[in-house]
């Protein structure tokens, strides 16, 4: 009977490390993967969130690629390059929907939706 309920605590210990973080910022710990702009008429723009809370977003024809870190606040995610600069995003149903970010809104409008890609290159 003890070391029943030795594994049980266990196993709800373990739960609540992997299930407590995500229900707690909001959005679910899945987000990592490429998510991708729709427009047809403009340039591509691609942005790659990955383990660490690393980012980087790219786009067609241009050679600077803005990188840095992304903290999740409620249901946004806030890049952060260096100290300074920061780029807002909501994010619902695997797409990033870009808020805020004075120098970004050269590449993208406000507004504008990237869906999460189904490709792993």
């Amino acid at each position: 009977m003890v070391m029943r309920n030795i594994i049980v605590m266990t196993v709800v210990a373990m739960l609540a490390m992997f299930v407590a973080p995500s229900m707690a910022s909001g959005i679910r710990v899945e987000i990592i993967g490429k998510y991708i702009t729709d427009d047809k008429e403009g340039a591509l723009v691609e942005i790659i969130l990955s383990d660490g809370n690393k980012f980087a977003i790219h786009r067609e024809f241009v050679s600077y690629i803005p990188n840095g870190e992304y903290i999740i606040n409620e249901d946004k995610l806030v890049f952060i390059i260096g100290s300074e600069v920061e780029y807002t995003f909501s994010y619902k149903d695997d797409m990033l929907i870009f808020e805020s970010g004075t120098w970004l809104e050269n590449w993208i409008e406000p507004g504008t939706v990237l869906m999460l890609s189904n490709t792993k290159d």
